[in-house]
């Protein structure tokens, strides 16, 4: 770390301070600003730098205070605006930063900062439209900045507008070839406008250019599961994995690729070293439990499944799952109970309470409870999911004036 030079004139430590961006010893630096605040609480400089001495601390809830206060009394102070919005982007408050920003381009109108964390801000907001038309703004500033032109790439993307994504990449990589991020998303782009030679070409451009790249392996197997190139795939995952054994996404990938080949002693094995890595987490426990019905292990499946429950009560997957699991065992009533409680606790129009409403009718079936059955049937044929209208028509002809 390197420090200031204190001298004997605090405002001198704070203009260094301020012009250098160096890293004082914050504690000292903090000290002086408290003393000069306790002295005249008015002391907008004073403030200003203990907030900046706080955001250095990344204690940006504390700093935010600071700026808020000075810029209800001094609007115009330099800088204020910006740096209370970049305290806001650091912790998450995107909306407040925004406005902090628009506020800040007020007085600056080409700062290119302000509008390309503005972009950011609506990027994590979800608001494409708003993140590219900043992100174009600040390209109109700065037309070489390559985070301008990756993260207005992204938002295409996210706005699948696959082509414009492709042109900003290509632009971007002209500009630094090296930028293996950029392979890995145009290769995304190309895929979704079907250019998979294209695609493969990227992920392998990327491989070439960094061997221990574990994301390029994982992408690129990810596109070999897709194509059905279960061996490549597996390959692939492989690797990355043995370039980061603790790599969670390349063992749930390849346990995908091994159940589609039906090597289900492979993928639990790889859900166990899953469970080693992060033993708290309900998703593995269902992964395991699936697994283990696939291969007629039922208690087991039972037992995992309780296990996420366990941990996550209200687990939607885990107690579908398990009704599934019942209904294999012929405990129907156990699975109605399953059923039950996700279309109790979940979204009406998600396809976890479509799944469960339906399934609770056909378990109804099988225990020649017809009527509450067709009931089922009903709601769930309205919005023809899955087989639902054809269940219905089969089983509830008789009882439609019942319903």
């Amino acid at each position: 770390m390197v420090f200031c030079k204190y001298i004997t004139n605090d405002f001198l430590i704070f203009s260094l301070y301020d012009q250098l961006n160096c890293s004082p010893n914050h504690i000292l630096a903090s000290e002086i600003c408290n003393n000069l605040i306790k002295e005249d609480e008015f002391n907008m400089q004073a403030k200003y730098l203990k907030a900046k001495v706080l955001d250095n601390q990344n204690n940006y809830q504390e700093s935010i205070k600071y700026y808020t206060e000075i810029s209800n009394l001094q609007p115009t102070f330099k800088n204020v605006f910006f740096n209370k919005g970049f305290a806001n982007l650091k912790l998450g408050n995107y909306k407040n930063s925004i406005t902090d920003f628009k506020l800040h381009l007020l007085n600056s109108p080409n700062d290119f900062e302000s509008n390309f964390n503005i972009g950011i801000a609506n990027f994590y907001l979800k608001n494409y439209s708003a993140a590219i038309k900043h992100f174009t703004k600040s390209l109109k500033i700065n037309n070489k900045s390559t985070d301008s032109l990756f993260y207005r790439a992204l938002c295409y993307n996210a706005d699948l507008k696959y082509d414009n994504a492709i042109e900003d990449f290509n632009t971007l990589l002209k500009i630094n070839p090296n930028h293996k991020p950029s392979y890995l998303n145009r290769a995304l782009s190309k895929e979704a406008i079907k250019n998979y030679a294209g695609a493969f070409t990227d992920y392998t451009e990327v491989i070439l250019m960094s061997p221990n790249y574990k994301e390029a392996y994982l992408n690129r197997g990810k596109y070999q599961l897709k194509q059905e190139h279960y061996d490549l795939a597996l390959a692939d995952f492989t690797k990355a994995i043995q370039i980061d054994p603790n790599y969670i996404d390349a063992y749930q990938e390849r346990i995908k690729a091994n159940i589609q080949i039906e090597s289900y002693q492979s993928a639990l094995l790889d859900v166990n070293q899953l469970l080693k890595i992060q033993p708290n987490t309900p998703e593995f426990y269902i992964l395991r439990g699936s697994i283990y019905t696939l291969i007629n292990k039922l208690e087991y499946a039972i037992k995992d499944f309780n296990k996420a429950l366990k941990i996550d009560q209200f687990s939607l997957i885990a107690l579908l799952e398990r009704g599934n699991t019942r209904v294999i065992q012929e405990d129907f009533q156990g699975a109605i109970s399953d059923y039950s409680e996700v279309i109790n606790i979940s979204n009406q129009g998600s396809s976890t309470y479509k799944t469960a409403l339906l399934n609770r009718g056909i378990t109804k079936i099988y225990l020649n409870e017809t009527l509450s059955a067709c009931k089922d049937l009903k709601r769930i044929s309205e919005v023809n999911f899955s087989n639902s209208r054809n269940l219905y028509s089969k089983y509830c002809e008789n009882f439609q004036s019942n319903i």
